[in-house]
């Protein structure tokens, strides 16, 4: 069964309970530009009376995961300046 957190927005990844009562938290990462397969971050929360709060956790960090990797896959690189780069020429 999916959760999602209340608060009116689309909440980013999912939550499901497993067979056994643990839950497995499950994000989107976005898709693998060789095979264009759809790419996910999942971690598995053992069952216990914690278990949905420890996998609200885990899935706030996976998210922020894929934020940072998404950030540093669209930025720029460090040689990419404002103006094109000029060669000097031989002398």
């Amino acid at each position: 069964m999916a959760t999602r957190t209340v608060g009116g927005g689309r909440s980013r990844g999912m939550i499901e309970e497993l067979p056994s009562g643990s839950l497995r938290v499950k994000v989107y990462a976005g898709t693998d530009p060789v095979t264009k397969r759809r790419h996910y971050l999942t971690e598995t929360v053992p069952a216990g009376p914690q278990a949905q709060k420890l996998a609200e956790k885990a899935r706030t960090r996976l998210v922020s995961q894929v934020d940072e990797l998404m950030d540093q896959h669209l930025a720029p690189g460090p040689d990419s300046t404002s103006e094109p780069s000029r060669s000097q020429p031989a002398q």
